[in-house]
């Protein structure tokens, strides 16, 4: 990555070895500078290669000599690092989703409540339709937001909308 220091410090993956209830994690750090930090060697449990660590083996093992296996399995270790921190980003903003979704049920139910009176007089069929009519315009209203926040979870853009949907909708 392109990050000036660790992505994963020790104490952040202390708590994900303890969600792991004892099974080993092996971690490939390729980056330079380290996206790991070396600490996390001595966390029970991990065993971390830095890019120091691959060459030496590599080069005591001939790997290096054959580069097409070598450039291979570094593009694949780059394409897991990049899915599991695009996995992670989008973990981190469900709970701004999800509240800005309840947020607008909520409006949509207050709604729907405020005009019970108008509305007594449908059939349970109409209410039904009523029912069905709003979630359907408060799905499609937000759709693209979610969306949007999805997309740009982790990065600089992300962190800009998501301060922009906590202020606008009182998160």
């Amino acid at each position: 990555t392109a990050s000036d220091s660790a992505i994963f410090d020790r104490a952040r993956l202390e708590t994900i070895m303890d969600g792991r209830k004892g099974k080993e994690l092996l971690i490939i750090d390729i980056a330079v500078p380290r996206d790991v930090d070396p600490a996390a060697a001595s966390i029970d449990g991990i065993t971390l290669f830095d890019i120091d660590a691959l060459w030496s083996f590599c080069t005591k093992n001939s790997l290096i000599g054959n580069d097409g296996a070598y450039l291979e399995a570094r593009e694949i270790i780059s394409e897991e690092v990049v899915r599991y921190l695009e996995q992670q980003s989008a973990r981190q903003v469900a709970p701004l989703i999800a509240g800005f979704r309840n947020g607008a049920e909520e409006i949509r139910q207050a709604e729907l409540k405020r005009f019970e009176s108008r509305l007594a007089s449908l059939s349970e069929e109409q209410r039904d339709t009523v029912e069905s009519l709003t979630q359907g315009i408060l799905g499609k209203i937000l759709h693209e937001p979610t969306i949007a926040m999805n997309e740009a979870a982790g990065s600089p853009r992300g962190d800009r909308l998501a301060e922009a949907l906590r202020e606008l909708f009182n998160i």
